[in-house]
């Protein structure tokens, strides 16, 4: 069957990230942008606002281009692969690839667990069961995957400030409402002299998984969220804002792969990581058996790779592979290339499992494309 060209990977959240701590401490990890490299010259103060799956093609649905966030469009650039809020968010806070960090979906198999865990609830995926409560201190994948976040880069190696107002999705309980981000903003950056602030918001991510991506709810959060950019922006005008997403969305479909049973009883235990890449364990013997009968039914939407295979096509980033990629990533990953996104309903235990009308995580260009917009320049 099919399978995906070579991930070419310029122009990304990754690219951006390794652009400010450049900017900031003269060091990179990655090729950086030569354009933003030039437009943070001589900015004393950066601010970069992220509203999660705020994708260009759903800007542009939902905003007029007299809007105040596309009337400053900068730029279109890409995601990580895979386009979803674990990549992509840790991507651009640490300036590294998935592959190297590990954080690679939603959720991973973890042996001493049993069970796959969400990164950022430090639950078991089809139970609910919550292993570590405490996720304001402690998260079970960053203990297991570390990394070093961007401001920590900042503070460590610079005279200049960094300030995290991420909120979720390390902190449960983000920002009450976009009054409460506006004044936390506006707040922090009068009283940082100069440096770099960060500032995360869940929607309209949140929304759109529950009304999909033409909702005229989604429409309306989108009208709330340029208002929040531009009131910030005008009150701040001695920082340089960079505004954009971590990925986009589109509508989906479920396939629920424990209907069908020939290839559900050759899995050895539920799949992991998003619905629509995602990782599948198989049994001993099944290896051969599994592939014929995921080409068969599922080949036309989904490609299948081995991770020796995504590996080499750089699938998910450059870079030296995690400690724990093979231990994540199974004996096959499938990429959807259309708008079917993988379940097992059979595999969750006293838990509903998400019934979602918009998802990410593919291999789309609406998935993958995100606008910056820059203020105050």
């Amino acid at each position: 069957m099919s399978k995906p060209k070579k991930f070419v990977y310029k122009n990304n959240l990754v690219n951006l990230s390794n652009s400010i701590i450049k900017h900031f401490t003269g060091l990179s990890f990655h090729e950086t942008m030569g354009d933003i490299d030039d437009l943070l010259k001589g900015h004393e103060k950066v601010a970069l606002l992220l509203f999660d799956g705020s994708g260009t093609s759903l800007i542009r649905k939902h905003l007029d281009k007299d809007s105040y966030i596309r009337s400053h469009y900068y730029k279109t650039i890409h995601s990580v692969y895979p386009p979803t809020t674990v990549a992509a968010t840790t991507s651009l806070l640490s300036a590294k690839y998935p592959v190297e960090t590990g954080w690679l979906g939603w959720c991973v198999y973890l042996q001493e667990y049993d069970c796959n865990i969400d990164y950022f609830s430090n639950k078991c995926h089809e139970t609910g069961i919550c292993y570590e409560p405490d996720t304001r201190n402690k998260l079970i994948l960053k203990d297991i995957c570390p990394y070093t976040d961007i401001f920590t880069i900042i503070r460590d190696n610079s005279d200049y400030k960094a300030i995290d107002l991420k909120c979720y999705p390390v902190y449960e309980e983000g920002f009450k409402d976009f009054n409460e981000m506006i004044s936390q903003i506006n707040s922090n950056l009068k009283s940082l002299d100069k440096g770099f602030l960060y500032a995360y918001n869940i929607l309209p991510d949140k929304e759109i998984h529950t009304e999909g991506t033409s909702s005229n709810k989604i429409t309306e959060i989108f009208k709330d969220i340029d208002q929040v950019v531009k009131e910030v922006t005008l009150a701040n005008p001695d920082t340089l804002f960079l505004v954009l997403a971590d990925h986009g969305l589109i509508d989906i479909n479920y396939i629920d792969i424990s209907e069908q049973e020939d290839i559900y009883n050759t899995l050895l235990r539920p799949i992991s990581l998003e619905g629509r890449t995602t990782a599948f364990f198989v049994k001993k013997g099944k290896k051969a058996l599994f592939k014929r009968l995921f080409n068969k039914y599922y080949g036309k939407d989904f490609y299948l790779l081995s991770p020796k295979q995504a590996l080499k096509l750089h699938v998910f980033g450059e870079g030296k592979p995690n400690e724990h990629y093979y231990d994540f990533t199974g004996d096959f990953i499938s990429i959807s290339h259309s708008h079917y996104t993988f379940i097992s309903r059979k595999s969750y235990i006293g838990k509903e499992p998400n019934n979602y009308k918009a998802s990410h995580a593919g291999y789309s260009k609406e998935e993958d494309q995100i606008d910056i917009s820059v203020f105050n320049r």
